[in-house]
């Protein structure tokens, strides 16, 4: 037992500079080679070899420092060599000769160095072999932030890189990657590698990573930042760089898990509170619409949902009497449909179903059919656009809309959008006013 202990110690040891022909398999990410008797003339009759094994995920790089193995006069073949074996991808590349080959960067994670010497000595020549280096880079392959563009994830996540990683980034660059996060979860940033030209204030270049929930985060440097979590659906990396030095860069593991907030989508206002949501710069103009929301409430008359956009375009749900009542204009006569039921406000969750397809408009509560109603005129689009346009949830500032709305909502979903969750995460585009919504009980 003890020899197989000492066995795996020497297998798994260290390398830091050795004679090839003494060295063992090893999983050292770094290390510096040379053939047996190196600076001198090597022996005749040597078949020496070693794996390097590094972590996945990570690529073995060979740096010549020195070259002089025979070779045939007209350089066409090898009489000594040293070879370097790519065990993931079986590439194999010989090298002779006098002349430092380039480096070799593998494919894989596992390499073989190998040196073979024939029976000659070649004569009075007396070459002094070979010595050369070995690192591991990162060979995951990652987006590269330039050019700027909006990027649709995958759900397991990947990975973010600057230009021309891992060699130099270049200069005078500005790209804007975003990447789209999946909805309902928050992204998770993991800094793989930074070098990024160092600044106190990070004025020369620098990573601006930020989200629209408004988080944002400056770096530049060197090291090992600290991992980050962001929410909102849109996450940024922002990459700028002048028009001096150059490094390598940076490369970024991102992954997403379930955003906590999502889960909190139920709230009870007390008549104080409403959801702002500013419009501008979504410029909706929309054929269809889906909004789905449950409420229970004691309160008889009160405003659910408020949209109002160009011209005379707008969008309605109000409790009126215990009833729920729809409108909306597209521009050209309002459609209302005023859902006949036993009273709504009697403290029990109710919900609620509006579709809109052109001028047609159906609503559903409790899962029943209550009523279809047409607009009248030609237009089938809701114009939502204009420089103050807002929609507005639970109640608003103008009284004129009706009264706030006293109770709980829940699951409230506006065409695959929920605002409550958004104003509940932060997200720049929803304000709440004038307190905090208290959240449901079972939150």
């Amino acid at each position: 037992m003890i020899l197989v202990l000492l066995s795996m110690v020497f297998f798994f040891s260290t390398v830091e500079g050795e004679n090839i022909c003494n060295l063992r398999d090893t999983t050292s990410q770094s290390g510096d080679v040379w053939s047996p008797n190196f600076p001198n003339n090597y022996p005749t009759l040597q078949r020496c070899s070693f794996v390097i094994s590094v972590p996945f995920g990570k690529s073995v790089v060979i740096s010549f420092k020195a070259m002089d193995l025979e070779n045939e006069e007209d350089e066409n073949s090898c009489y000594d060599v040293v070879e370097i074996e790519d065990l993931i991808s079986g590439d194999k590349l010989a090298r002779c000769g006098s002349t430092i080959p380039s480096d070799i960067t593998t494919k894989g994670n596992q390499v073989r160095i190998s040196f073979t010497s024939d029976f000659s000595d070649a004569g009075n020549r007396k070459p002094t072999g070979f010595r050369l280096t070995y690192s591991t880079i990162s060979n995951i392959r990652g987006e590269s932030v330039c050019p700027g563009r909006e990027f649709t994830t995958n759900k397991e996540g990947g990975y973010v890189m600057s230009p021309n990683y891992p060699l130099n980034y270049g200069n005078n660059i500005n790209c804007i990657f975003s990447l789209l996060v999946p909805q309902g979860k928050k992204t998770h940033i993991e800094f793989e590698e930074m070098n990024i030209e160092f600044d106190n204030r990070c004025a020369n270049d620098r990573l601006n990573i930020s989200s629209d929930a408004g988080q944002t985060r400056v770096i530049c440097g060197e090291g090992k930042p600290r991992s980050s979590v962001f929410h909102g659906s849109k996450v940024n990396f922002h990459f700028l760089t002048n028009g001096q030095n150059t490094k390598k860069g940076f490369l970024i593991k991102y992954y997403f898990t379930k955003d906590e907030i999502y889960a909190i989508d139920c709230v009870c206002p007390v008549g104080s509170s409403f959801i702002r949501v500013d419009l501008t710069k979504k410029k909706l103009i929309r054929h269809t619409d889906d909004i789905r929301f449950e409420f229970k409430t004691r309160q008889p008359s009160s405003l659910l949902l408020h949209a109002m956009g160009k011209h005379r375009d707008f969008l309605r749900v109000k409790l009126i009497r215990g009833q729920l009542k729809f409108s909306v204009d597209l521009g050209t006569g309002k459609g209302t449909i005023t859902v006949p039921s036993p009273a709504l406000n009697d403290n029990r969750w109710h919900y609620v179903e509006i579709t809109r397809t052109g001028r047609r408009v159906k609503v559903n509560v409790d899962r029943q059919v209550a009523g279809i109603v047409e607009t009248p005129g030609i237009f089938t689009k809701l114009d939502l656009r204009a420089p103050n346009a807002y929609m507005y949830v639970a109640g608003s500032a103008n009284r004129n809309h009706g009264s706030n709305f006293v109770g709980c909502l829940k699951n409230f979903i506006i065409d695959n959008n929920r605002p409550i969750v958004d104003a509940l995460r932060g997200d720049p585009a929803h304000a709440i006013f004038f307190n905090p919504f208290p959240k449901c009980p079972m939150f």
